[in-house]
């Protein structure tokens, strides 16, 4: 967001599970994501949400033009649980700042959002 240059409407969505425990939003995840400046976040209970956008992956970043057209979709880091530059985040800045990217979709690495389970400590 901070290289979007105010360009990006972004949403985040937490998929919340059936068997989620009372206390699941209460997470570093949520906590974090509540902290990036012009996000709106929303609870999909169930994955209904993400499963009618076509997600199917924890992580999975998904850009749409003003028209409602997807233009990516796919990861935004070079494997599960990494930060930094990789080719996702550069083709969302290319869409941002050109109009136009040579890739529409990247590996994304993350859980299957069918498979997930609640972790319990």
């Amino acid at each position: 967001m901070a290289r979007s240059a105010g360009r990006l409407d972004a949403h985040i969505l937490f998929v919340q599970p059936a068997n989620a425990p009372a206390d699941w939003l209460d997470g570093a995840l949520w906590q974090q994501a509540k902290t990036i400046p012009g996000v709106t976040i929303s609870v999909d209970k169930d994955g209904r949400d993400a499963a009618a956008l076509g997600a199917s992956t924890s992580g999975q970043v998904m850009v749409y033009d003003a028209a409602g057209v997807i233009r990516f979709s796919g990861g935004i880091t070079d494997g599960r649980g990494h930060e930094g530059d990789n080719a996702g985040m550069q083709s969302i800045l290319d869409l941002i700042r050109f109009g136009k990217s040579s890739l529409a979709t990247t590996p994304v690495y993350g859980c299957s959002l069918g498979v997930c389970r609640i972790k319990r400590n």
